[in-house]
């Protein structure tokens, strides 16, 4: 498969953005590295609580952002069965809704008991509340996204996709490409920076560059362009954790709904944003290496 695409940048400082980049702090110039003892590192620090607490920061602000919601709660249960992370954005008002968070919490937690995926849509006391269910290798995440208004089929749709790409960026069992099939390097261009990113060998290889204003975001476009051309990068972010580079991206498509990556490498990688990009795009099967939508939620 041969194939040279050229991108400019598709991310904007939206209030998601400023919000995602709120939680991860501030990107990094990096350059590249690789090696076993990196990747098994790297697992160690994507199953650390500070990783996923961060990652279901990020997503509950997706969420918030994307649905103009009245609040979310996002709930995990690991596979030996405890509740392994609970986070919400309500308002402070909320506090006297008894009725109402008792029945959403009783819910999540019947979900996660139950295992499976689907969504749900109910209401109670003039607020919609939309429950999401989907299954992952290292257990259960479910979601409670609630306002006033009620949740169409699409918007029902897109919160499934979103919620089990956070389920499935907190997975290690993704296997990202291996370095000498991956080749990523970047150059000033004009006031910006040209990103170029090569999967394959010589023989057999795709090729996409992009331009944006950082090393980051320029390299994640150009990861889009190799997945789909329908991807537009909407966030991008850098943070450290535990010696490790921590990339996180949220992407949308031309179903307008957000999906979420995350990927873990070495301080040196510059990697990060083509796997953060490659796993978002997996979740409906769009990465280089699926089948077109392999669980029916492109």
């Amino acid at each position: 498969m041969h194939g040279q695409k050229m991108a400019s940048s598709g991310a904007t400082p939206t209030g998601l953005g400023k919000g995602l980049a709120g939680i991860l702090g501030e990107t990094l110039a990096v350059a590249p590295t690789s090696g076993v003892a990196e990747l098994l590192s790297s697992q160690k620090v994507r199953r650390s609580t500070a990783v996923r607490e961060m990652v279901i920061e990020a997503a509950i602000s997706a969420i918030a952002s994307a649905f103009s919601t009245d609040g979310v709660v996002i709930a995990r249960r690991e596979s030996a069965g405890r509740l392994a992370a609970v986070a919400s954005e309500l308002p402070a008002s909320w506090v006297g809704l008894d009725p109402l968070m008792f029945e959403i919490s009783g819910q999540l937690w019947k979900l996660l008991e139950a295992g499976g995926e689907g969504q749900t849509q109910d209401e109670i006391d003039g607020y919609n509340f939309l429950l999401c269910l989907q299954s992952g290798q290292d257990g259960p995440t479910a979601a409670a996204v609630i306002r006033k208004q009620p949740f169409d089929e699409k918007e029902i749709h897109t919160v499934g996709r979103l919620v089990r790409s956070v389920g499935f960026a907190l997975s290690d069992s993704f296997s990202f490409p291996s370095s000498d099939s991956l080749s990523v390097s970047t150059e000033s261009y004009g006031e910006g920076i040209l990103a170029d990113v090569r999967l394959g060998t010589d023989q057999d290889c795709q090729h996409a560059t992009a331009v944006a204003e950082d090393a980051a975001t320029a390299v994640a476009v150009a990861a889009t362009e190799l997945c789909d051309p329908g991807f537009s990068v909407q966030f991008v972010g850098q943070t450290t954790v535990e010696e490790k580079l921590v990339t996180m991206v949220v992407l949308g498509d031309d179903v307008g709904g957000p999906l979420f990556g995350l990927s873990v490498t070495g301080l040196r990688s510059s990697a990060g944003p083509v796997e953060a990009v490659f796993g978002a795009a997996r979740v409906i099967g769009r990465d280089p290496f699926s089948s077109p939508d392999p669980v029916g939620l492109a």
